[in-house]
């Protein structure tokens, strides 16, 4: 299969994806990032650049993404599996915990802005719980809705996967707490100071 015809089908897949999706912030900075890497090619030392683009593209498109702490949250994960990707790990195995710690570290100070408290449960989940939903939610989700015959096999799974997640949200105690929230304003500069300093 050539590759352009692969590029192509690729973008009217996320395409189609993301106007499902509505244009959410999230979807709409997966695609254009993954349009720019793939029709746009740069050296895998300059992947920042790929995510610099891909932040001021899609802030042109939607300028109200300013403040949308979900494209925040999204431009802080996709930096985390951006550095990554970039660092010479000599134990691919590493990267199974390290891409999650980056993670949650990178986008912590976002969620600590506007929510003064933040479960124990913050850390853990997302450690070990984000592997399982990449291999398990998303696969079920996509397949639920570009094959909406399967969704008598698939809506089970997922609920009963939802029903475990309600279960272990209940321990959701705060145990560590700031005084008042934030403004998410802020947010957007600490994506631009990661991306500087990345670069």
């Amino acid at each position: 299969m050539p590759k352009l015809f692969q590029k192509v089908t690729g973008f009217l897949f996320l395409l189609i994806f993301t106007m499902a999706n509505e244009l959410q912030a999230a979807c709409l900075r997966a695609l254009v990032q993954w349009t720019l890497r793939e029709f746009i090619p740069y050296k895998v030392k300059n992947e920042p650049n790929y995510q610099f683009l891909a932040t001021a593209i899609c802030i042109v498109l939607r300028p109200m993404l300013c403040t949308s702490l979900s494209f925040q949250l999204s431009c802080a994960a996709s930096m985390a599996l951006g550095i990554v990707s970039c660092l010479e790990l000599k134990n691919k195995k590493h990267q199974v915990w390290l891409t999650p710690l980056l993670c949650v570290l990178l986008t912590s100070p976002l969620l600590l802005g506007i929510q003064p408290c933040l479960s124990w449960l913050i850390i853990p989940v997302n450690i070990f719980a984000l592997p399982f939903v990449e291999v398990s939610l998303i696969p079920l989700s996509v397949l639920s809705f570009a094959l909406p015959f399967l969704k008598p096999f698939t809506e089970p799974v997922l609920s009963w996967i939802f029903k475990i997640l309600d279960f272990i949200s209940r321990f959701n105690s705060p145990t560590f707490c700031f005084k008042q929230e934030g403004s998410r304003s802020w947010g957007l500069l600490y994506i631009i100071i990661l991306l500087v300093f990345w670069r």
